[in-house]
C-alpha cells in the first residue's frame, strides 16, 4: 500500500456519511499516530479523558508557570459545582466574559461539566456588545472579570436579573477557612432570597468541591453558542452540539499533531475565548497538549492571508494549506477532513465550476447546525452560508474573494470591493482605499480614501479614474476623504461602520433635499 493510500484509508473510514474525502489529503504521508475517535457524550470529556490518561502532563502555561491536567480538572469541577450550588440548571446558558487567563479555561469547561451551555465572549468585545449577547441568549449567569465589567450597574440594566460571578484575574488566597465559610453563607442567603446575585468568585470557588462527575449529555445536545465577529452586521450566535465540539477538537488535533507538528496550539496573542482560540484549546485537550496563554490583542491573526480559514461557525479550522507547502496569493487552503465545502451561486446549493467566484458554503461534523434566535427553537441547517466570496481551482484549493454582500454591478459585471479597492489604490495620490455601500435601494458604493502625504486629488478625479476602468454604468460611486478607517480588533476595515455611516449620510442628504423642496 502506498503511503498516501494509507492516509486516505484512515480518513475515509472516519469521514461522516455523505462527506467526500478531499483529494489533497491522499498526498500526505501517514499519520504518526492514527487519530482517535472523539469521546462520547459531554464535550468536557475531552478534558476528563486527558486528566485520566496523563494527569501530570502540563495543560497550559501562563506567566512562566504550568498547570497539570489533573489540577486543571479539579479547578473546572469547582466552577461546575459552584454553578450548580447557585441554581444554574442543565441546559441553561452561562456567558463567559473573561480575558485570556486560566480562569477562562476553568469557566468554559466548568459550564460544560455542569451541563450548561457556554456562551464565550472574548476580551476584545466591548461591554455593551457583551451585554447584548448575554441578554439575547437569556443567560442564567455571567462569569466576568472585574477589569472587563467596569460598570456592573449598566450591565444589570441591560441584561435584567441575572447572577454575575466576578472573577479576580490574580487569584488571592483566603487567610483561613472561617473567612471562606462566612462569605459563602452570606452568598447562599442572598441567592436564597432571590436577590440579584453579585457573586464573589473566590467565595464561590473556595467552597465548591474539586471533584465530581460530568453531567450526562447526548452528542446532539446544545453545548456552545459562539458568536461571529459582526464585521458586516450584528454578530450572530452559531450553535454547536457536544458532538460537533468533540469532532472539531479531534480533527484540529490531527492537524496540529499528525500533519503540522510545528503548529502552535494557540496562535500568539489570540484571545482564548475567540472561536480560533477555543478550537485550539479543545484540540490541545484532545491530544493532551499544552496551551500557551498570552494576553493582549494581535495584528497577526489573519486567517485569510496565512493559508488557513477559520470562522465562528466551525469548531476547528475549516480550510488550510498543507504545512511547508507553497504559499499561493489569496489561497485559503483545502477543506480539513470532515468538512465539505462548495462554491455556489446566489440562492443555490449547486457547485460552480472551478475558477468561478461564488459564495462559500460548508457543512460537516464540526460545523454549527444553525444560529440562535431568542424565543424560538433553533432551526437545524444542513449547509452554513459563510457570506464569503471564494473561488476554487481544479485541485480543490479555495481562494479568497470578499464578502458576498459587498459586490457591485459594473459594465464589467459583478466585482468585489477588493477589486475596486485595487483599482483606486493604483492612483498615485491614494495611500489606502476602503469600499462600503449604503443600504438604500440601489445604494451607491462609498469609497473612503486616505491620501498619500503631500499628494492632492479631488473626489471627481478619483470617481472618473474608477469609471474609466469600470465603465460608466452600474453602481454609482462616491469618494470621500478620511484621516483613518474604523477597524476590527484584527486590523481589518469595519465594513459595518462604513455602511452605517454612509447610509446615515445618504438619508440626511435626502432629508435636506426634501426640506429645500418644501421651503420652495
Amino acid at each position: 500500500m502506498e503511503l498516501g493510500d494509507k492516509t486516505a484509508e484512515i480518513w475515509e473510514s472516519k469521514a461522516p456519511e455523505g462527506i467526500r474525502l478531499q483529494e489533497w489529503w491522499s498526498r500526505f504521508p501517514p499519520l504518526r499516530e492514527p487519530s482517535e475517535d472523539p469521546p462520547d457524550g459531554n464535550a468536557a470529556n475531552l478534558l476528563v479523558r486527558a486528566a485520566r490518561e496523563r494527569p501530570s502532563d502540563p495543560a497550559y502555561s501562563f506567566e512562566g508557570r504550568t498547570c497539570s491536567y489533573a489540577r486543571l480538572l479539579g479547578r473546572c469541577f469547582r466552577f461546575a459545582n459552584g454553578l450548580r450550588s447557585i441554581g444554574v440548571k442543565r441546559g441553561e446558558r452561562v456567558a463567559i466574559y473573561l480575558p485570556t487567563v486560566p480562569a477562562a479555561i476553568e469557566a468554559y469547561y466548568g459550564v460544560l461539566l455542569a451541563g450548561g451551555v457556554a456562551v464565550p465572549i472574548h476580551e476584545l468585545c466591548e461591554p455593551e456588545e457583551a451585554a447584548r449577547r448575554t441578554a439575547e441568549t437569556g443567560a442564567a449567569a455571567v462569569i466576568a472579570s472585574r477589569s472587563l465589567l467596569r460598570d456592573r450597574g449598566l450591565f444589570h440594566e441591560a441584561v435584567g436579573t441575572i447572577k454575575i460571578i466576578l472573577i479576580e484575574e490574580r487569584r488571592g488566597r483566603w487567610k483561613g477557612q472561617e473567612a471562606v465559610e462566612a462569605a459563602w453563607s452570606g452568598l447562599r442567603r442572598r441567592v436564597g432570597k432571590g436577590d440579584v446575585g453579585l457573586v464573589h468568585g473566590i467565595a464561590l470557588l473556595g467552597a465548591a468541591q474539586a471533584h465530581g462527575e460530568a453531567e450526562e449529555a447526548a452528542a446532539g445536545d446544545l453545548a456552545v453558542i459562539q458568536y461571529s465577529s459582526g464585521t458586516t452586521g450584528p454578530a450572530k450566535g452559531a450553535l454547536f452540539t457536544h458532538g460537533s465540539i468533540a469532532a472539531g477538537a479531534v480533527r484540529q488535533a490531527y492537524w496540529i499533531g499528525g500533519v503540522n507538528a510545528e503548529e502552535e496550539p494557540i496562535g500568539r496573542a489570540t484571545p482564548l475565548l475567540h472561536p480560533e482560540g477555543l478550537a485550539s484549546l479543545n484540540a490541545a485537550a484532545a491530544r493532551t497538549g499544552c496551551v500557551a496563554l498570552a494576553s493582549g490583542s494581535s495584528d497577526a491573526t489573519k486567517e485569510r492571508t496565512s493559508g488557513r480559514y477559520s470562522l465562528a461557525e466551525a469548531a476547528s479550522l475549516a480550510l488550510a494549506l498543507p504545512p511547508r507547502g507553497k504559499r499561493r496569493d489569496g489561497a485559503l487552503g483545502f477543506p480539513l477532513p470532515g468538512v465539505e465545502a462548495r462554491v455556489v451561486g446566489t440562492g443555490s446549493l449547486d457547485e460552480m465550476p472551478p475558477g468561478e467566484v461564488g459564495e462559500l458554503i460548508v457543512r460537516g461534523a464540526q460545523i454549527a447546525f444553525g444560529y440562535w434566535k431568542k424565543g424560538t427553537p433553533p432551526e437545524r441547517q444542513d449547509w452554513i452560508r459563510t457570506g464569503d466570496l471564494v473561488s476554487r481551482d481544479e485541485a480543490g484549493c479555495f481562494y479568497w474573494g470578499d464578502r458576498a454582500f459587498h459586490r457591485f454591478a459594473t459594465e464589467r459585471g459583478m466585482i468585489t470591493p477588493g477589486e475596486m479597492e485595487k483599482i483606486i489604490a493604483a492612483h498615485p495620490a491614494v495611500a489606502k482605499a476602503c469600499v462600503g455601500r449604503t443600504q438604500a435601494p440601489g445604494g451607491e458604493a462609498i469609497v473612503r480614501i486616505i491620501l498619500r502625504r503631500g499628494r492632492i486629488a479631488s473626489a471627481v478625479q478619483l470617481e472618473r479614474w474608477c469609471r474609466d476602468r469600470l465603465g460608466a454604468g452600474g453602481t454609482p460611486i462616491r469618494c470621500e476623504f478620511v484621516d483613518a478607517l474604523p477597524l476590527t480588533p484584527w486590523g481589518e476595515p469595519l465594513k459595518r461602520e462604513l455602511q452605517t455611516t454612509a447610509t446615515a449620510t445618504a438619508e440626511a442628504e435626502v432629508a435636506d433635499q426634501e426640506a429645500v423642496y418644501a421651503t420652495v
